[in-house]
Formats: C-alpha cells, structure tokens, sequence
C-alpha cells in the first residue's frame, strides 16, 4: 500500500462477498438446527421477517500479524487524522518501530492520496485495507441487513466497522463496542464512530470493557457478551420498584419475542 493501492477493486468486493456469506451461512446454520413456524431463508433476496435473527448475536473479531498498520491508516483516512495519533505498538514494537510503522502509513496515504481524499469507503478500503478488513466489512453489512445485534471486538474489527458505517451510517443501531483497545488510535476511533451515530440520531454507547486489551481474535467481544446477555434479562426479568413496595413479585420488560414492551406479568405470588 506505500506503493499504490492494496487491493483491486475485484478483490475488494469479493472480499467483502466472502464476509456477506459467511454470515448468510451462520444464519443458514442457526435456522436449520432451530426451524421457526414461517422462517424465510437467507438465501431469499428479502429481509422480510429479520427481526426473527435480532435474538442472535454476532461478535466479529480477527486473527493476523501486521494488520494493526492497515487498521491505523483506515481510521486516519475516514478521519483526517494524522498516522502519529492513530499508530499505536500492536504486538508489542519499541518506540522506532511505531515510528517507522506510523511514517509507512503518512506514506501509503500520500501514495494514494486520490483514493483516499474523497473518503469514499469503497476506495479507501481498495487503498490501505486488506483481505480480513474487508471481509470484516462484508460481514458487518449483512448482518445490519438482518437487524442483527453486532458485538465489535478491538482495534482492527473496530476499523473495519468504521469503514462498514461509511458505506451504511444506520448500521451504528446494530453495532454493540465491547472495549476500548489499548492501542493508541482507539480513542480517536471510537470518537468517529460516536460522531457517525450523533449524525443519524441512533444512541451511542460506550464500551463498558476498559482493559487495556490488544489480543484481538474476538476475546473483547466475548468477554463483553456476557454483559450484554444480563442486561437485556434484567430489562426482561427483573422485578419493578413498584412491585417490590406492593409486595409482589412482577416484572416490566421487553419480550423476547417481538421486542415490544411487556405488560406487567406476575412472577409469583403476592
């Protein structure tokens, strides 16, 4: 990518194909070992009943060497940051190498500078993306379409997500941040992402992770997905603050079907 573009824009759309498919596949999978009364397959051109996919839950991680500095020049390229803010250690270089590594970054933005300057996605991800990245992508956007929940893991799917909300904004409703990385861009990439949902209006959450993490490989988001599932059975089961001065044991919450507000619905006896 110092040299011109990473990839063609061939091998980025197939790319992002096999992340789509990989996710058509997993849905497939899910509804075959779980067949619903009326399920539509993933296979139709339709996302006409997703909400029934709204139950499951995909956390998107990665495993590779080196793709911390592709991830960096994504994030200063859809932010205009410079490669010094957003270039941090990765698996663990001495201070020359991360300068060395930032000034390979300012030099595959300067070497592309027509790609990138637009922020189009598309040709950003050609420039200094790679095959995980898009993939990554891919992935994210199919999900969105299926109004999946999405549990983002550290800094490189994190990068691949902002490049994800570039191509769709109303994706940042399905995407859940597990932890703020301990490499050194994760702030500036998370402000971008706040940023894009303030933009559509959607809530943006913080990560509720700060562990100073930089494994990848999807551990964030694994860990974090734990705390989502609890969340969502206090919204469901917990008892009110009402009941409990009335002396019964009754819940308000979201149903785990259709995801409407529940009624008040008696637990036990009074």
């Amino acid at each position: 990518m110092t040299q011109g573009p990473a990839l063609t824009p061939e091998e980025r759309a197939a790319a992002q194909g096999v992340g789509a498919e990989a996710v058509r596949r997993y849905l497939a999978e899910h509804a075959k070992a779980h067949p619903a009364p009326g399920a539509i397959s993933c296979n139709e051109d339709t996302t006409e009943g997703a909400s029934s996919h709204s139950r499951l839950a995909l956390c998107i991680g990665e495993l590779g060497i080196g793709n911390t500095t592709a991830a960096a020049a994504l994030i200063a390229a859809l932010t205009g940051s410079p490669a010094a803010l957003v270039t941090g250690k990765g698996t663990g270089l001495a201070p020359d190498g991360v300068n060395l590594k930032a000034q390979a970054i300012e030099k595959a933005l300067a070497a592309n500078s027509e790609l990138v300057r637009g922020r189009d996605p598309a040709h950003v991800l050609e420039a200094v993306g790679g095959l995980e990245l898009a993939a990554m992508v891919g992935a994210y956007l199919e999900a969105g379409r299926w109004r999946m929940p999405i549990v983002v893991d550290g800094f490189v799917s994190g990068a691949a997500a902002l490049v994800a909300l570039h191509f769709h904004p109303p994706l940042a409703a399905f995407l859940f941040w597990s932890h703020q990385s301990d490499e050194k861009g994760a702030s500036v990439l998370l402000q971008a992402v706040a940023t894009k949902a303030k933009e559509i209006d959607v809530p943006y959450f913080p990560p509720p992770l700060m562990m100073s993490l930089r494994l990848g490989e999807g551990t964030g988001a694994l860990l974090a997905l734990p705390l989502l599932r609890s969340a969502c059975a206090i919204m469901r089961e917990m008892v009110t603050m009402d009941s409990m001065v009335e002396g019964k044991k009754e819940c308000r919450g979201i149903d785990s079907e259709t995801g409407s507000n529940q009624d008040k619905k008696e637990l036990g006896p009074k």
